[in-house]
């Protein structure tokens, strides 16, 4: 719904992609689970999708991470540095979403050479 080009549309897939690729960290816990459902919530990339896709900026210094909430279930947040060292000092589950080639909001400048 956000995108207006293809390249949009790649760099949108490619995030979800990389969500998803995030969470194989955490599930399957063992191969006897490998055939069960989890929920992985992502409201922060809908609620910023327009961001995300068209801008290619650093969201004013957030980054995108994946919270594991239960043994069934993860968010997708974006989150301050500030808050990202806090929930290291406290020892939250959870994963920075890394996309690939380079920083997740620098697509246009990856494919300009910008």
């Amino acid at each position: 719904q956000y995108c207006s080009s293809a390249e949009e549309m790649e760099f949108a897939l490619c995030t979800l992609s990389a969500v998803y690729s995030t969470a194989r960290h955490f599930w399957p816990t063992s191969l006897e689970r490998a055939g069960e459902s989890v929920v992985i919530e992502g409201g922060a990339l809908k609620a910023n999708g327009s961001a995300i896709v068209s801008t290619g900026s650093s969201l004013d210094g957030k980054v995108m991470i994946l919270e594991h909430k239960s043994a069934m279930e993860a968010t997708v947040k974006l989150i301050s540095i500030p808050e990202l060292n806090r929930m290291m000092a406290e020892g939250s589950p959870f994963r920075a979403v890394e996309l690939p080639n380079g920083s997740p909001w620098n697509m246009q400048a990856m494919r300009t050479g910008v």
